[in-house]
């Protein structure tokens, strides 16, 4: 199977001692929903995943901006990290989920950012996570998701500076997030854990996912689902979800 923009990409996993699978979730392993706990990885994909992460000289891991709980009920694996919430949240197999603290002043900002959001739209469109606020657009029309992330963001930003916090745009949806952790941060945590010679891989189709595409570059490759962007730090793309399951498929065959 030929990843677009990495010719050599199983030629050089092949000559590596070990081998690390990351990837997201949302986009990536399952489609988007309008219902979120409805979004269930796509056929094949959670048996490859969990194949995968049995291999000789394998690892695999999932990083999530969802809450390490919702990752874990939609994916249904218990044998595989979970990195939720961007890096705020870490399930290791075997071990109960390990929080990283937020802030008193990050705690203060974001308990003020979920009053404010609530002022701007329904109550059900806003997930307060461990380290951030989101309003979830997906379901409304175009004009509607533009009008109510233009004036949340107007809002959020005046947060930002004083309580360590950052908005971001992610695909269906705007956040405000504690800085301190993210995907990249996250992934680099993993490969200082992880022996010198071992070759990453991070799949994901989002702008949260950026920060890891620059994270993994020296230590492996970064992986983008969706269109070409020229914007982006992946080296390597794969068409949807669907191609996502096919990369795993081959990769067991690869290496299985």
């Amino acid at each position: 199977m030929q990843v677009k923009g990495i010719p050599h990409l199983w030629t050089n996993l092949k000559n590596t001692h070990s081998r690390f699978l990351a990837i997201d979730y949302d986009g990536t392993l399952a489609p988007f929903r309008i219902e979120r706990m409805e979004a269930f990885p796509v056929e094949g994909a959670r048996s490859a995943l969990e194949r995968i992460s049995n291999l000789p000289a394998t690892s695999a891991a999932v990083i999530s901006g969802r809450p390490v709980h919702e990752v874990g009920t939609l994916l249904g694996l218990e044998n595989i990290t979970i990195i939720g919430a961007h890096g705020w949240e870490e399930k290791k197999p075997g071990r109960p989920v390990r929080p990283r603290p937020l802030s008193p002043v990050q705690a203060t900002g974001l308990a003020h950012a979920k009053r404010e959001a609530a002022l701007f739209c329904d109550p059900e469109k806003i997930e307060s996570k461990a380290a951030s606020v989101a309003i979830h657009t997906r379901g409304l029309d175009a004009a509607s998701a533009e009008k109510i992330k233009s004036e949340i963001k107007k809002v959020w930003s005046e947060l930002e500076a004083d309580n360590n916090l950052e908005v971001r745009l992610f695909n269906g949806g705007i956040e405000l997030r504690a800085i301190g952790w993210d995907k990249g941060r996250a992934l680099e945590t993993l490969m200082e854990e992880s022996h010198p010679g071992t070759y990453f891989i991070y799949i994901g189709d989002d702008q949260t996912d950026e920060d890891a595409f620059r994270a993994v570059r020296g230590r492996g490759t970064g992986i983008r689902v969706g269109p070409e962007d020229s914007q982006s730090h992946a080296t390597g793309y794969l068409k949807d979800c669907g191609a996502v399951a096919a990369f795993l498929d081959f990769w067991l065959e690869t290496f299985g």
